[in-house]
C-alpha cells in the first residue's frame, strides 16, 4: 500500500473517508501553507511550541523568533518556500479543524516512514533485477 501523496495515504489509513478527502482536496486547491504549518514540517518547531506561542498566523513568526525557536532566515526561507499538495491540504485539515498540529505531526512521521519503506523495498527489488 503505497501512498504517493499525503491525502491518498490519509484515506488508506482510515484517517479519512472518502466524502472527508474530496472536500479536502477542493478547498486546498485555494491555500497555501501557513508558517507554523511550514516550520513544523521541516522539524524546526513542535506542535507543542506552536501551541505555547498562542499566537495567531501572523504574529507566529516573530513570536517564534522572540523564543528562539526561528531565526531571520529560517522565517524567511520558510515563507519563500516553494511547497506542495500534501502541505496545501494539511493546512486545509488545520484551517477547517480537522485536525490539530500534534495530529499532523503523528500522521506526517508515519507518512515518511511508509514511504522510507517503500523506496527501501524498491530499491531492494530494483538491485536484484
Amino acid at each position: 500500500m503505497n501512498s504517493q501523496y499525503f491525502a491518498q495515504y490519509l484515506l488508506n489509513t482510515g484517517a479519512l473517508n472518502v466524502d472527508e478527502v474530496q472536500e479536502m482536496l477542493t478547498k486546498s486547491m485555494e491555500r497555501k501553507p501557513q508558517l507554523p504549518l511550514l516550520a513544523m514540517y521541516q522539524g524546526l518547531v513542535t506542535p507543542r511550541q506552536i501551541a505555547e506561542l498562542s499566537v495567531g498566523k501572523a504574529d507566529f513568526a516573530a513570536a517564534a523568533q522572540e523564543k528562539g525557536l526561528l531565526t531571520k532566515s529560517q522565517v524567511r526561507n520558510l515563507s519563500q518556500a516553494v511547497t506542495g499538495e500534501s502541505l496545501c491540504f494539511a493546512q486545509t485539515l488545520l484551517d477547517e479543524g480537522r485536525m490539530d498540529y500534534e495530529r499532523l505531526a503523528g500522521l506526517f512521521a508515519d507518512y515518511r516512514e511508509q514511504c522510507a519503506n517503500f523506496l527501501k523495498r524498491f530499491a531492494c527489488i530494483s538491485y536484484k533485477i
